[in-house]
């Protein structure tokens, strides 16, 4: 999703809070990727302290935090105390009906500008392979911290997301973009490597946010359905 869209279709709590989060230049990021070479880069990929390993090649990589911000994808945010987050209480907090009966954290009951964040959240910041339409702990801390405004440590996030990429089956490859950016800006050589463009099918249009249960009319969105009243996904 990105930011100019958010902007063009008005969706300006939203485009406000992630603003807040200095992400417009990563959810922004287009260009060429290198799939193949996104694989042997997550192969490859060790982790020491603060510092990122791979070899993809034969050229050594080592993205340490001034290598991702002399890219220009995201800033180191301020460590905030989370001593009163309650994690019951917040996700009431955000749904249509407050008094309705939680069973889970299922994204449908939420209210509109929760549900796109946390659309964005689990397909674009934090994405997984699996069960999008529920929320884990994890993605309700982050919701939390970008909700409240407290600056994130994103180079953290996406450092121990990668992590998990590398570990667990039911993490895809994540950061396509991002990776492929790492290679050219090690020199990689991309010659004769597949390349593959961000197609429009791959954006998050209105007809993404038709899916999960919002429709457009007078310039503006409005929630039609709830998600989990026809069963979620």
């Amino acid at each position: 999703m990105r930011m100019d869209w958010l902007e063009q279709e008005n969706l300006n709590s939203v485009t406000r809070t992630v603003k807040h989060q200095k992400l417009e230049k990563f959810m922004n990021l287009t260009e060429n990727l290198y799939p193949n070479l996104v694989r042997v880069f997550f192969t490859n990929l060790s982790f020491e302290d603060d510092v990122m390993y791979s070899h993809t090649k034969g050229v050594d990589m080592v993205i340490t935090p001034a290598v991702k911000n002399t890219s220009r994808i995201m800033v180191k945010g301020n460590t905030n105390s989370l001593e009163d987050f309650n994690k019951n209480e917040f996700f009431r907090s955000y749904l249509r009906n407050t008094y309705a009966t939680m069973r889970g954290y299922h994204v449908g009951g939420l209210s509109m500008n929760p549900r796109i964040l946390a659309f964005i959240m689990v397909w674009q910041l934090t994405p997984r392979g699996y069960n999008h339409a529920m929320l884990i702990e994890e993605d309700l801390v982050l919701m939390y911290c970008i909700m409240h405004r407290f600056k994130v440590n994103w180079i953290n996030v996406i450092r121990e997301h990668m992590s998990k990429t590398r570990k667990l089956v039911d993490y895809r490859i994540s950061y396509v973009v991002l990776v492929s950016k790492f290679l050219e800006h090690f020199k990689v050589d991309l010659e004769d490597e597949l390349i593959e463009v961000v197609k429009p099918h791959n954006e998050i249009t209105c007809a993404t946010l038709h899916k999960i249960g919002l429709k457009k009319g007078n310039d503006e969105y409005c929630i039609y359905r709830a998600e989990e009243e026809k069963g979620g996904q």
